[in-house]
């Protein structure tokens, strides 16, 4: 008898904690509500002379691209660089690819039939303060869903501007399977000897995740045990 109460206060305990357990389980069908971002875009790096070049600083001091030196005059106040800038002068004399992208794909561990939600890339560029830069010297941003060939949204910095700042924010991508973003940014002038500029720019997106089993999954495996111990000892 003392052995079946035991049994008895444990089941009791084990289905209290079950009980509890399924119900935060059902609380947390969606699981946890995960960022991922980059600031790291991809394309090629090109480095004609010290000052024809377009690609991605490497080191701040000495201003290098590829491990080579290049040229930054003229550096409007307050502006910094960064290791990891986006920077062209005489960017078509470089030559090369003259667009970059920041790309986001959907976690493995995503809750099926959900996709990215909260989606924003915010971005600055400041350009050589001379008079040499004009209207047409720009940088255009573009964003792409799911490979699609047509922007949901775009923005242009530069604009003959010392400095300028740019933010895409999509709540509702409008659509429940976003796997893909994809922010492509492309030069547009800035052909003279004179004529640079520094661009920076940060992707991010949430999804859920499935949630992990964790202690749920222990507290059933418990009350397993304990059935099969009672099972034993009848």
């Amino acid at each position: 008898m003392a052995d079946f109460e035991l049994f008895r206060r444990k089941l009791k305990l084990a289905l209290i904690l079950v009980s509890a357990s399924l119900t935060g389980f059902v609380h947390q069908s969606h699981g946890d509500i995960v960022t991922v971002s980059t600031s790291s875009p991809a394309g090629t790096s090109n480095r004609v002379s010290e000052t024809d070049y377009l690609g991605l600083l490497d080191s701040i001091v000495p201003t290098t691209i590829g491990g080579l030196e290049v040229v930054r005059p003229n550096v409007p106040a307050g502006e910094t660089f960064a290791v990891g800038d986006i920077v062209g002068r005489d960017a078509d004399a470089s030559g090369g690819d003259r667009t970059w992208e920041y790309a986001l794909s959907l976690g493995s561990d995503a809750v099926p039939g959900t996709g990215f939600s909260d989606i924003s890339f915010s971005a600055h560029a400041f350009e050589g303060s001379n008079n040499n830069l004009e209207n047409t010297d720009e940088i255009v941003w573009e964003m792409f869903l799911n490979g699609n060939a047509v922007a949901v949204d775009s923005g242009t910095t530069g604009a003959g501007v010392d400095f300028t700042s740019i933010d895409i924010d999509l709540s509702n991508p409008g659509s429940a399977t976003t796997n893909e973003v994809l922010v492509r940014m492309t030069v547009n002038n800035f052909n003279g000897g004179g004529e640079w500029f520094a661009a920076r720019g940060t992707l991010s997106a949430n999804y859920q995740s499935i949630p992990e089993p964790n202690s749920r999954v222990l507290v059933l495996l418990c009350v397993v045990g304990i059935i099969h111990h009672r099972r034993r000892i009848d």
